[in-house]
């Protein structure tokens, strides 16, 4: 049978780790990349018997995802973060799967329910039926870029599990409300500083229209209520952070800002919509 390693790219995980660790036991080999953790992240995965390999702290995984995966002692590779749980039984699945894996298939698709708390967000952007990502793979067929929210390149197929095969990835996206305002605000920090470095330039236009149509692509509140409201205007703020910030670090440059009547007409057009549907108290 097929070996396989468990791949971690992590920094400041230690209320995650050892959960996640549990949860992929029967792997024959555990790579931790940790990015200058400063907590016991480092002291939980040496007891879980990994491997850890020491990288710079790049203030997102990008970087360190193919550097860990280099690091795998298999071909198969089973790629999961801290704040992800395999579902039970799923090794002996996935080893059984590599098996009978002809060299046409590079990746396997899984699917990761993701919740906040633990509430499980059913829509919103997420849900079965979109969140599913190729975090089983051969090792020699993958190329993982470095940006951020890089999606990996695979030699061959890419394909979802067989409908017989019940494995998924539990993913704990975000601890709290406050927590994913945290990433936002990181992320979208590095977002801008690439876009600038890409010579990218942002309107305040661009902000406001890329922030509306994020929300409009996420907001599902006949499936998660006002969990949905939260987490849309979320990253209504996020497409919007991450336009003002490139505009900061250009400087602040005055053109296009729209202007205070057109602003005041939108936003009365959208409080008398708000007014109309909600019910009378």
């Amino acid at each position: 049978m097929p070996g396989i390693s468990a791949v971690l790219n992590v920094r400041n995980e230690a209320a995650h780790l050892a959960h996640c660790l549990a949860s992929c036991v029967g792997v024959d080999d555990i790579v931790v990349a940790d990015m200058e953790s400063t907590d016991d992240t480092v002291a939980i995965a040496m007891a879980a018997g990994a491997r850890v390999l020491r990288l710079p702290n790049a203030g997102y995984c990008e970087p360190g995802r193919q550097p860990a995966i280099d690091a795998a002692a298999e071909e198969w590779v089973l790629l999961i973060d801290a704040d992800e749980r395999l579902s039970d039984g799923g090794v002996a699945h996935l080893r059984a799967l590599a098996a009978v894996a002809g060299p046409d298939i590079s990746a396997f698709r899984l699917p990761f329910p993701t919740y906040l708390g633990p509430r499980l967000i059913r829509s919103t952007g997420w849900g079965l039926d979109r969140e599913r990502h190729p975090r089983f793979f051969r090792k020699s067929h993958v190329t993982w870029p470095a940006e951020i929210h890089a999606l990996p390149r695979f030699r061959a197929a890419v394909v979802d599990l067989p409908p017989d095969v019940d494995v998924a990835i539990k993913h704990l996206k975000f601890d709290s409300l406050e927590h994913a305002i945290a990433k936002f605000n990181r992320y979208t920090s590095v977002e801008a500083d690439e876009r600038r470095a890409a010579s990218a330039t942002s309107t305040p236009t661009q902000a406001i229209t890329d922030a509306v149509a994020e929300f409009r692509r996420r907001y599902s509140p006949e499936e998660d209520g006002s969990l949905s409201l939260a987490l849309s205007m979320g990253f209504f703020m996020y497409r919007f952070l991450t336009h003002l910030k490139t505009i900061e670090r250009a400087g602040w440059p005055a053109a296009g800002v729209p202007d205070k009547q057109s602003m005041q007409r939108a936003w009365d057009a959208f409080l008398g919509a708000l007014n109309e549907a909600e019910p009378e108290r």
